[in-house]
């Protein structure tokens, strides 16, 4: 081990890693742990970042191999993160809270779901949005999709289908409606929306598809430069340099 601020230790496969980082601006700090498998190597990146405005924690999974043609498979939803929402809580994300229940909105929170639906409620997460159907409920579980994107995602569900006619207007029709789902993604106007009709009537392989395309675009979304074990590393470099000028005078 270096120091409190740096370190790293490994044992047969498994290596941790941490640096620690801290200014007038703000402080970060980062754990990586790597495991060899084979020909695969998987890598979890915890780090945090916090400043005066926020905290923000974030975990990210990735696999490679050493060998071309290895099968890479799916990284799983990382268990620490069940962990830290269970120890330490969910914190708010704009407009909502980080938590593994649905959002249930209230019939006078028009305003509230046209901010999530048009990307202006201040999000870094994005919204899954369960429009209520024809019996004014879900097609899908939301509770159990909560459970699922806890500290991935905000599941938001509408209290009755009179609610979807309302919202349109507000929306400029963007909203999803009779029972489909809506993946509405932060600080921008992407978004997707699945229709029960295109899975058979389905909830279960609708909520699978739900899964997949929000995994999809996790792994393709960049994460925040301050939240990432490159920047740790270039701090990391910036104070090695600025040790050697002290040594050197």
């Amino acid at each position: 081990m270096k120091n409190d601020l740096e370190w790293e230790h490994s044992i047969d496969s498994e290596t941790l890693s941490y640096i620690q980082f801290d200014s007038d601006e703000n402080k970060v700090f980062g754990l990586r742990y790597s495991k060899l498998e084979n020909d695969l190597r998987w890598i979890t990146d915890i780090i945090g970042s916090k400043d005066d405005n926020k905290f923000l924690i974030s975990v990210q999974v990735s696999c490679d191999a050493s060998n071309p043609g290895t099968f890479i498979p799916n990284p799983k939803k990382p268990y620490i993160v069940r962990q830290l929402l269970e120890n330490i809580g969910g914190g708010s994300d704009g407009d909502l809270h980080v938590q593994d229940v649905p959002c249930s909105l209230k019939n006078d929170e028009i305003d509230l779901a046209a901010s999530l639906i048009n990307g202006q409620s201040g999000l870094d997460l994005p919204v899954v949005y369960a429009s209520s159907g024809g019996n004014n409920q879900p097609f899908v579980n939301a509770e159990k999709l909560a459970r699922w994107f806890a500290g991935m995602a905000h599941v938001v569900v509408e209290p009755n289908r009179e609610f979807s006619f309302r919202l349109m207007h507000e929306v400029a029709n963007r909203n999803a409606y009779g029972g489909a789902v809506g993946i509405y993604w932060p600080h921008s106007a992407g978004r997707e929306i699945l229709l029960p009709s295109s899975y058979g009537f389905d909830p279960l392989y609708m909520e699978r598809e739900i899964s997949d395309s929000l995994r999809e675009g996790l792994n393709a979304l960049r994460p925040p430069r301050t939240c990432t074990w490159g920047y740790l590393k270039e701090l990391s470099a910036r104070r090695r340099i600025d040790q050697l000028k002290v040594t050197a005078k």
